[in-house]
């Protein structure tokens, strides 16, 4: 029923960690599987569970230690040079040929940013081949049995540039958690007309002082939900629900800790609140913010993380970020994405579409 699902310009890779042959050391192991009708399904492996932890590991941290945009100049970590080359050295036969990939990653893989795998000459994957993660490719078959009817006359909604300390005094001393996103503010201004004309209405926008928790908590199923504000994860084991570690910060959230709270309206969304969301009827979640797409590894969970629990509460695509990113670079990002959404692309495709816009405004800069 999966191969059947898969469409004829695409691979589907389904990726599990386990131990192969007896008494070795778990791998990560990929089943390459064509569409129906071609060549059988491929095992192969792709490196030791230990070893690809650690270059994930490493590359985050280089991720973490870039403090300026990279120019045309810059070379790309050298982590990622080098598991790049270790899974495309594997993968190549089954995909080169294949404009379609669709990754269902898991454990560590599921933090690796696919998009940007390094193929040949130093190009990006995402230069050559549209790329789409799943949780599990039994999705396919899901999406083509749902029975879901979107509704065609709901807004679009917009939060963005949240007044993280709201309801606090202007004097308030100490640090905060959560400073200002004066670009997303452009990113609202700049993507309203966008989603206006892809639904053919207005779409609710929701700033400042108004991009409450509450807000978002109320705002229905909308046809498309961008939320454009700081996001985080807290990689903390003592946590046994995972989706309590990660979440969304809005208007009021510098409050925590600095008194007693509605705890309806704290100003932060958690993974375990958005799960509780009806979004049955949603096509697409844009999580414009840093570390969205993180998420902890959880046995029989897979990666639980703010992508999956959109997904868990029923929106039909997620769009996430793996690391944090300044909010100019990511107005202009998805200022690109809702361009070429609006003119009826497949969200996989406009996405793949804006990256390449960036990727050529950085090669003649």
């Amino acid at each position: 029923s999966v191969r059947k699902a898969i469409p004829k310009d695409a691979t589907l890779i389904e990726i599990a960690v386990a131990s192969a042959r007896n008494n070795t050391p778990p791998e990560y192991l990929a089943w390459v599987i064509p569409p129906a009708g071609e060549q059988p399904v491929s095992l192969v492996v792709l490196g030791t569970h230990e070893q690809i932890e650690q270059q994930v590991g490493t590359l985050y941290t280089e991720i973490a230690a870039i403090t300026e945009l990279p120019s045309d100049e810059t070379s790309p970590p050298e982590s990622l040079r080098q598991l790049s080359e270790q899974l495309w050295g594997t993968l190549k036969p089954h995909l080169e040929d294949r404009p379609r990939w669709l990754i269902a990653p898991h454990a560590d893989l599921s933090l690796f940013p696919w998009a940007a795998l390094m193929t040949d000459d130093d190009r990006y994957a995402v230069q050559d081949h549209t790329v789409t993660c799943f949780v599990t490719g039994r999705e396919l078959v899901r999406s083509q049995n749902a029975d879901v009817q979107f509704d065609e006359t709901a807004d679009a909604t917009i939060v963005a540039n949240p007044n993280y300390s709201l309801g606090l005094p202007q004097d308030v001393e100490g640090p905060v958690a959560f400073t200002p996103l004066p670009g997303t503010a452009s990113e609202a201004a700049a993507v309203a007309p966008l989603l206006e004309r892809l639904t053919s209405r207005k779409p609710v926008l929701l700033l400042k002082d108004q991009a409450t928790e509450s807000a978002v908590k109320t705002s229905g199923s909308p046809q498309v939900l961008l939320l454009s504000t700081h996001g985080f994860f807290v990689n903390d084991r003592r946590l046994t629900n995972p989706l309590n570690g990660c979440g969304l910060a809005f208007s009021g959230a510098n409050r925590m800790g600095r008194g007693k709270l509605d705890v309806t309206d704290d100003g932060i969304l958690t993974g375990a609140e958005i799960v509780e969301l009806d979004l049955r009827k949603t096509r697409l979640v844009v999580l414009s913010a840093c570390q969205t797409g993180s998420g902890r590894f959880n046995r029989g969970q897979g990666i639980m993380g703010l992508r999956q629990a959109f997904q868990l509460a029923g929106a039909s695509s997620v769009v996430a970020a793996l690391w944090s990113i300044p909010d100019e670079q990511t107005a202009t990002l998805m200022t690109h994405f809702f361009a070429a959404l609006s003119t009826g692309q497949e969200p996989s495709e406009s996405l793949r579409n804006a990256q390449q816009k960036m990727i050529a405004t950085k090669a003649t800069s």
